[in-house]
């Protein structure tokens, strides 16, 4: 981030004065960070950071996304079979499901590809 002309010279000024400090055998002033301007908080970050990942078709990753509801599944809060497995878990009931070329696959292209290859449930309801 690029400071103004004052900020600059006020950020020039306190480490001047920490190096004469030093050379003086003194404890050094103590420096603070100049105050964020205005729009420039972490919440406005990472609101402008999700707008331009939207903007190019893209989903957040990383922490960007645990900060974001998920879009995935209904608005009842119904939670999908694979929801509770872990990555590892998928993995191995793809294998045996005789999925292949998933090793590389992410944990949400696991739960789609399982999905998509679900057997679907026969008119039979005895249970036996």
């Amino acid at each position: 981030m690029k400071l103004d002309k004052a900020s600059q010279e006020l950020a020039d000024r306190r480490y001047a004065e920490k190096l004469a400090a030093r050379a003086e055998g003194r404890t050094p002033v103590e420096i603070t960070a100049p105050a964020m301007p205005l729009g420039d908080s972490p919440a406005d970050i990472q609101a402008r950071y999700l707008a331009k990942l939207a903007s190019h078709g893209k989903q957040p990753q990383g922490p960007a996304a645990a900060a974001e509801p998920k879009p995935e599944g209904d608005a009842s809060g119904a939670k999908g079979p694979y929801d509770d497995l872990t990555r590892a878990q998928l993995a191995e009931l793809a294998k045996e499901r005789g999925l292949e070329g998933t090793g590389s696959f992410n944990r949400a292209k696991l739960i789609e590809a399982l999905t998509s290859t679900e057997p679907k449930p026969e008119g039979d309801a005895s249970g036996a």
